[in-house]
């Protein structure tokens, strides 16, 4: 699992994009902020769907924005559902069960959850912005 940090979303997406077609492999992106919800659960079931669509097409599991999911109650708002602890864990268990590459996004690498940080392979900081 690899983590892409840094201010930029659209400078984050091309160095995610620009992997992928070096290793010859396609992305399937999930947008965490919008499966964040306020019914319990939801984000789960969708990802899992992710998940068995990037490992049949052995392709690459982009979940962009993961500190909207993995982050501390106060990185998110207050009405957005942040998973349980039971959540968290079956989350992170895939993950690190996921047969293909996974990389996430996040702005600043301290909103995502330490147990995710513990999976975590590299960290690539990307600075400036995406028209720089």
């Amino acid at each position: 699992m690899v983590v892409l940090e840094g201010p930029d979303s659209a400078l984050r997406m091309r160095a995610a994009y620009h992997l992928a077609q070096q290793l010859g492999k396609s992305i399937y992106r999930i947008r965490l902020d919008e499966l964040v919800s306020r019914s319990p659960g939801d984000a789960g079931k969708h990802l899992a769907a992710a998940f068995d669509g990037a490992e049949a097409a052995h392709g690459i599991l982009l979940i962009d924005g993961a500190d909207a999911l993995f982050g501390p109650s106060d990185a998110a708002s207050s009405t957005a559902h942040l998973p349980s602890r039971r959540e968290l864990t079956g989350i992170l268990g895939r993950l690190r069960k996921h047969s293909c590459a996974s990389i996430l996004t996040a702005s600043h690498i301290r909103t995502i959850h330490p147990s995710i940080l513990d999976a975590v392979r590299a960290i690539l900081k990307l600075g400036g912005t995406a028209a720089s």
